[in-house]
């Protein structure tokens, strides 16, 4: 049972931290096609 709980919550963490790299990561890319200047400088 233990066991069990530990595995789903590594999962929710997983999927958690995935989720916000993913969202990172679109942020990133908005900012690099919105301000070029910055990203050449």
């Amino acid at each position: 049972m233990e066991y069990q709980k530990n595995e789903l919550k590594n999962e929710v963490k997983l999927r958690k931290r995935s989720r916000i790299f993913a969202k990172k990561q679109s942020v990133s890319v908005k900012e690099a096609t919105v301000s070029p200047r910055i990203t050449t400088n």
